[in-house]
């Protein structure tokens, strides 16, 4: 199959695409940066009958501020994002977590919603969308309708989008002096997979550190929030003592597998060690 068998289509307004989507509905992939889709289609790992291409239409390449958040258009290039002053002094964690995908030339092409829509539990856009409680919207030439991030994913490449819908944005939710960081292993330093990561981010309140959320990535079949470990140190607060326990207990949120890039117990205790460095880092640091 490949490439020169899908039919490209590229639209000239927003209303045009969700018309086309609506019309080939599953037999139609959604192409913004090309960093995932061409590969696919190059190796025969899918074929796609058309492709709707969306990285012209000007109002999914935003990005801009609310009175309570900051909205990414779904065609926004991830060197947009990392460079963008507003995401660095608003959403930091963000940009941490986008900095780390790939290569410079691939984060030039790829897209922030390529990233989430790949649904990967990998993705490193991923973690810091869900400790920052990000809004996805989107929108079919009927309905518009919003949804958390981590209702999004079903599982491994699968998600809650229809057919008929595109994926216009993500909106992330301001807070107040937010403090996160976001760790993760892999073969090198760009163009490699994550074996596991962890975003943590909470906001610092009179010096102490507070609302702490954990997410982590490569280790169930979606990004999944570490619950307990974020009950504890609300419970706890952030120390040296709370610390350690609650990296003890996000390891036990972590459910891994055996691949080619990692073994299931490295992974179960790297998130242990990635979320005990983060959490010190963020107590040192405030």
């Amino acid at each position: 199959m490949g490439i020169y068998n899908s039919t490209i289509y590229t639209p000239k307004s927003l209303e045009e695409a969700l018309e086309l989507k609506g019309k080939y509905l599953d037999d139609m992939k959604i192409l913004a940066g090309g960093t995932d889709v061409f590969v696919h289609l190059r190796n025969e790992f899918a074929h796609y009958q058309y492709l709707l291409c969306i990285i012209n239409l000007k109002e999914l390449t935003k990005i801009f501020e609310k009175d309570d958040s900051v909205f990414i258009g779904s065609a926004t290039k991830i060197t947009d994002i990392v460079n963008s002053n507003l995401i660095q002094e608003k959403c930091n964690i963000i940009a941490q977590g986008v900095n780390v995908i790939g290569s410079p030339q691939i984060r030039n092409q790829s897209t922030l919603c390529g990233n989430v829509c790949n649904a990967s539990p990998a993705g490193d856009s991923i973690p810091p969308l869900y400790v920052r409680n990000a809004v996805v919207h989107l929108k079919s030439s009927s309905l518009e309708r919003t949804m958390p991030i981590n209702e999004l994913f079903v599982g491994p490449g699968q998600t809650t989008i229809q057919p008929d819908e595109l994926v216009i944005g993500v909106e992330i939710p301001k807070k107040i002096n937010p403090v996160g960081t976001y760790l993760s292993l892999r073969q090198r330093n760009s163009l490699s997979i994550n074996k596991v990561s962890v975003a943590l981010e909470g906001e610092e309140v009179n010096g102490e550190i507070i609302n702490l959320r954990i997410a982590l990535g490569a280790v169930t079949p979606t990004v999944v929030y570490a619950d307990k470990a974020e009950i504890y140190l609300k419970e706890h607060g952030l120390n040296p003592q709370s610390i350690k326990q609650a990296a003890l207990l996000a390891k036990e949120a972590a459910v891994p597998i055996n691949d080619v890039r990692s073994s299931k117990e490295y992974r179960h205790d790297m998130i242990e060690v990635l979320t005990r460095r983060g959490l010190t880092e963020l107590l040192n640091n405030k």
